[in-house]
């Protein structure tokens, strides 16, 4: 399905129907990331903001937790068909995971513009002594 190359196909998308019910299932996936298969969403992610969405067709991105304790990122969004929703979940060390290398160049952008005002304050001190 859509999206399920991101995050190095640690997430996975799935439509369902408004009382929680899997249309989609992906057995390969449940195998590679030994997941019990699971029928009915509300059974992994046990919130009410959920279900109320869901009978009201409304989208959202939260994060949620599954009966395991696992954090997840779980994006939803009505399909217009059948009171069907398209949805998309992720571990929330998986999404993380891909925005390390930002500290990376925070860092590095950090250094040089503290290496500039550094100069800066050099030169100016060096021109004001003379």
């Amino acid at each position: 399905m859509l999206f399920d190359d991101l995050f190095e196909e640690q997430g996975k998308s799935f439509i369902v129907d408004q009382d929680g019910n899997l249309i989609t299932k992906d057995k390969q996936y449940e195998k590679k990331h030994k997941l019990n298969i699971v029928d009915n969403l509300f059974n992994v992610c046990n919130q009410k903001k959920i279900k109320t969405d869901f009978k009201k067709q409304k989208s959202d991105l939260i994060l949620t937790q599954t009966k395991k304790k696992e954090s997840l990122y779980l994006a939803y969004s009505p399909l217009k068909i059948n009171d069907w929703m398209v949805g998309y979940i992720v571990p929330v060390h998986a999404a993380q995971e891909s925005y390390t290398f930002i500290i990376h160049y925070e860092t590095l952008l950090a250094t040089f513009l503290g290496l500039i005002v550094f100069s800066l304050i050099v030169y100016l001190a060096h021109s004001s002594s003379r």
